[in-house]
């Protein structure tokens, strides 16, 4: 034990003092635990550093998806307008091919400006005009489908 007053400031320390060994292996303790801190702390710092670029890396991805989203949300608003477009021509089809149809039968019900009949004319019937004859020369020519009937010749 240390041996002396405050005042005069002098201490005498003694061979065996139990007091002084006491600090010196708590002081000991503290190096070991300071050193183990430190190394921690080491490790927490390269592990830092690597989280910290994994983050940085991440955060460059989210930007490029963020930009790939912006073009295919473009995309498919531009995909919205071509359905559209083709709704609206197929529509349009549908109607003309209606309209072509309409046309048709209107077309297939009409008369032939040559028929008379119904205007104070009798009508031909299918027999006569089947059975018409044409009189032709030995040089005309004669069209596919059509009944010659000639004349017989003096000589």
């Amino acid at each position: 034990m240390a041996k002396g007053t405050e005042e005069e400031g002098e201490f005498v320390v003694t061979k065996y003092n139990p007091h002084f060994d006491e600090l010196l292996e708590t002081h000991n303790t503290l190096l070991e635990d300071s050193r183990e801190v430190l190394e921690k702390y080491e490790e927490l710092k390269v592990s830092h550093s690597k989280l910290l670029k994994a983050f940085n890396s991440m955060k460059l991805e989210k930007e490029a998806l963020e930009d790939k989203i912006k073009s295919m949300s473009a995309l498919i608003v531009e995909n919205r307008k071509l359905k559209d477009t083709i709704d609206k021509l197929n529509h349009d089809l549908v109607q003309f091919v209606k309209r072509e149809e309409n046309l048709s039968l209107i077309l297939g019900s009409q008369r032939n400006p040559n028929d008379k009949s119904g205007l104070g004319f009798e009508a031909e019937s299918s027999r006569t005009k089947k059975n018409k004859e044409v009189i032709v020369g030995v040089n005309d020519d004669i069209p596919e489908g059509i009944i010659i009937q000639t004349s017989p010749q003096t000589e």
